[in-house]
């Protein structure tokens, strides 16, 4: 009773056109055509040793083939349209191990801390990436052509702590260390990165959270944008849709209040 498992395989055929969501409106291209087939398989474990120590696991297979050809300018009369393509393969595993401890001190303890809880794991994710660029002019019998294909390793490891203290305090300390080899491309790029925040419910007005935070992030390689490691730190997302291996720092500081059980802002 205290191991379940979990099974899926993901079937996703997904067509489109421009869909990003930009500030000028004009910023659209009419023409973009999106074609992306993915399958995913993920098998998952949860055991707990005790109700205070929890550990979890998962290893995710994933293949994608896409294809993506856009115009871009304005056509030549004699040439046609200049036609933009990319057709991206990528075929990858990735693993993580996540290791959860709750701490409640009694006694003496509990007048300075009343609550640890700790969140440690790792990661690995392996990628093989057959990507080819085609561009040119309807017309050309022989268009331009590029092609590459990298493989990508990224490991990471993190620790999280949120600790209970005194005046409805809950300080979050962590850190995350990524280490990711591209051989052809970005090449090697190891990171360490701090993570603090801190979380304030007042007890003489219950509807109200004070906090702030600040860390730093190395975007992950993730077969299907989904992780075990924490997505946020005192409320303040970590990870976006970003390119692989973007560094980025996040400063941030909020009020939130409830004012009904229907109203809050």
């Amino acid at each position: 009773p205290e191991t379940s498992i979990q099974g899926e395989v993901r079937y996703r055929d997904l067509q489109n056109g421009d869909l990003e969501l930009r500030f000028l409106e004009d910023d659209f291209s009419r023409s973009l055509d999106q074609d992306t087939d993915t399958t995913t398989g993920r098998l998952g474990l949860r055991h707990a040793f005790s109700p205070n120590w929890i550990v979890l696991a998962s290893y995710v297979h994933g293949d994608s083939d896409g294809r993506s050809n856009q115009f871009i300018g304005e056509p030549d009369p004699d040439l046609g349209n200049f036609e933009f393509g990319i057709d991206l393969d990528e075929q990858g595993d990735s693993g993580e191990l996540q290791n959860i401890f709750r701490w409640r001190p009694a006694g003496a303890n509990r007048a300075w801390i009343s609550r640890v809880d700790v969140t440690a794991g790792a990661g690995h994710a392996a990628i093989d990436i057959d990507e080819t660029v085609k561009a040119g002019f309807e017309a050309d019998e022989a268009p331009l052509e590029s092609r590459r294909s990298p493989d990508v390793t990224h490991s990471n490891l993190y620790l999280y702590s949120n600790v209970s203290l005194p005046l409805d305090l809950t300080l979050t300390l962590g850190v995350s260390g990524d280490f990711y080899d591209e051989d052809d491309g970005l090449g090697k790029e190891n990171q360490a990165n701090p993570k603090a925040g801190v979380t304030w419910n007042p007890s003489f007005s219950p509807g109200t959270t004070v906090r702030a935070a600040a860390f730093r992030v190395l975007k992950r390689t993730l077969l299907t944008q989904q992780t075990l490691e924490p997505t946020q730190v005192a409320g303040f997302n970590q990870f976006y849709d970003d390119l692989t291996a973007t560094d980025a720092w996040r400063y941030g500081a909020a009020v939130d209040q409830k004012f009904t059980d229907t109203v809050f802002g």
